[in-house]
């Protein structure tokens, strides 16, 4: 299945009413072989979930529509709201290049990194390969198997027809394997410390970073180590199989230096 924002009520690429009028301007629906020229595969889990969860939530919401010329009126909206596209009630407009740019721009907000928060938001079909991957959290993907079929794409993968369309996968192929591991680098460590219910600061944002990367915890990145913060802690140490105590000290730094996510 894929996010997939097409034409507006009328077939037309602009100058229709803002949202979406039928339900297919920008829906979910099946892989199609557009054709594909490039996938741009996120190198972080987080960011993965955040594009596919972002632009499944816009595409299954009746107030974003599509409209070329009124592109930007969807990325207005979603940032009011926190980067949330299924808390939008004012109809706004995307289009395809748009709409996933928005959704990597949305994952850098809710994950605190610069290089997609900072993605132009006049990114098109024409550039998006080329900006993506100056970010450094992308993978360009040009094999066939890739671009011919949906059997090797992962969730949160984006299709890109260079200079005519772009869309969001948002299902793992029939012929992923659960040993293949995201690459790349996962965020940044604490060096050293212990830290525990109360603590606050940098090192905690550090903390909540790599829970979020590690299993999809979606922490608030806020640098305040809570009760959720421990809660994921305990989740990890239970899934290292280390001493299940909630804090992050040395133990749990190591378990995390050498941990790897596999797709599930």
């Amino acid at each position: 299945m894929i996010a997939n924002a097409g034409c507006d009520e009328r077939g037309k690429i602009h100058g229709g009413q803002a949202g979406d009028q039928t339900g297919g301007e920008y829906r979910v629906r099946t892989w199609y072989d557009r054709p594909w020229d490039a996938v741009l595969r996120p190198k972080r889990k987080d960011v993965a979930e955040i594009i596919a969860e972002v632009s499944e939530n816009a595409a299954s919401n009746p107030f974003v529509g599509y409209d070329q010329y009124q592109r930007l009126t969807y990325h207005n909206e979603n940032v009011k709201v926190g980067y949330h596209p299924e808390k939008i009630k004012t109809p706004c407009e995307t289009d395809c290049s748009a709409s996933s740019t928005e959704a990597a721009i949305s994952a850098g907000h809710r994950l605190n990194i610069e290089s997609l928060k900072n993605l132009p938001t006049n990114t098109y079909s024409g550039n998006i390969v080329s900006r993506f991957k100056k970010t450094g959290e992308f993978e360009v993907l040009r094999d066939s198997k890739y671009l011919t079929s949906d059997k090797y794409l992962r969730r949160g993968d984006i299709l890109v027809y260079e200079g005519h369309h772009v869309a969001v996968n948002l299902t793992n192929g029939s012929l992923i394997s659960k040993s293949q591991t995201y690459t790349g680098t996962f965020p940044v460590l604490p060096k050293r410390g212990y830290y525990e219910v109360g603590n606050k600061g940098t090192n905690v944002k550090r903390i909540q970073l790599f829970m979020n990367w590690a299993l999809d915890a979606r922490l608030d990145v806020d640098g305040i180590f809570g009760v959720k913060t421990e809660a994921a802690v305990k989740k990890f140490q239970r899934k290292v199989k280390i001493d299940v105590d909630g804090v992050f000290g040395k133990q749990t730094l190591a378990a995390a230096k050498k941990f790897k996510i596999e797709v599930k």
